[in-house]
């Protein structure tokens, strides 16, 4: 298993898309996804 960190922004409609190279054509993966919004300088994420 291979951990992957991304911090992105959403776009204008707010979705968000992810690219993530694996080098791998044609592979199956089994992806996770946790979504968790950055929270300001001086306040705490929801």
């Amino acid at each position: 298993m291979h951990t992957v960190r991304v911090v992105t922004k959403t776009e204008a409609g707010g979705s968000l898309s992810l690219r993530i190279p694996l080098g791998r054509p044609e592979a199956d993966y089994e992806v996770l996804v946790i979504v968790q919004p950055m929270a300001a300088p001086g306040q705490t994420p929801e």
